[in-house]
């Protein structure tokens, strides 16, 4: 059972990944940055602090900051454990699997500069655990976080997460179910810190 989940979420893979154009290239690379924990915390915060009303917006950006922090420290410890190869791992060391993964286009700013590298096989760099996805679950704790604090009308914030998960697919960096357990981890951990949080930031 496990074994054909994993051969079916590798297929999707291999369908979804073949999907290419190279304006779509630097679209995607993009987009992916916003999962970035170093990006996503001061544009969330920042956009929390400008767009709320006056009462507690200091405890109100904190609260983004806490809830990506600990979300990430889930997330790593979750990788660690779990300890999936990532794609270009899996298709080098797996017997009988065609290489239908191209080579990293060289143009693309190098992994240890902006943590992330485009092209359609994940190229020298990325050698860390695949699941769940860190990019992924960032944006959609962002957007659970944003939605939370500001309400319903930012719903689009969920567009932009899903739209940062789908590229890590496009890049060559993660399976489809390595992007489903970073939206399970982003939106439960946002959900419950807010919980927790729900009336110090309301008195």
């Amino acid at each position: 059972m496990l074994q054909a989940i994993i051969q079916t979420d590798v297929n999707l893979f291999i369908l979804l990944n073949a999907i290419r154009h190279p304006v779509m290239d630097w679209f995607f690379w993009l987009v992916s940055q916003l999962g970035n924990y170093w990006v996503a915390v001061p544009a969330v915060a920042g956009g929390v602090l400008i767009m709320s009303s006056r009462k507690n917006i200091l405890y109100k950006a904190l609260f983004v900051l806490f809830v990506l922090t600990v979300n990430g420290i889930i997330t790593a410890q979750i990788k660690l454990h779990v300890n999936r190869p990532r794609p270009v791992q899996y298709f080098c060391t797996t017997s009988g699997i065609p290489k239908q993964l191209g080579m990293p286009l060289k143009i693309f700013p190098p992994e240890e500069r902006l943590d992330s590298i485009s092209g359609s096989l994940a190229g020298e760099g990325l050698k860390y655990q695949s699941f769940p996805s860190g990019h992924t679950s960032t944006a959609f704790a962002c957007a659970t976080t944003l939605i939370l604090l500001l309400g319903m009308k930012y719903w689009a914030a969920f567009a932009v997460a899903f739209l940062v998960a789908y590229s890590r697919i496009y890049l060559g960096l993660h399976f489809p179910l390595d992007l489903i357990g970073g939206i399970v981890v982003g939106v439960l951990t946002s959900l419950a810190l807010y919980g927790v949080c729900r009336k110090a930031m309301e008195e």
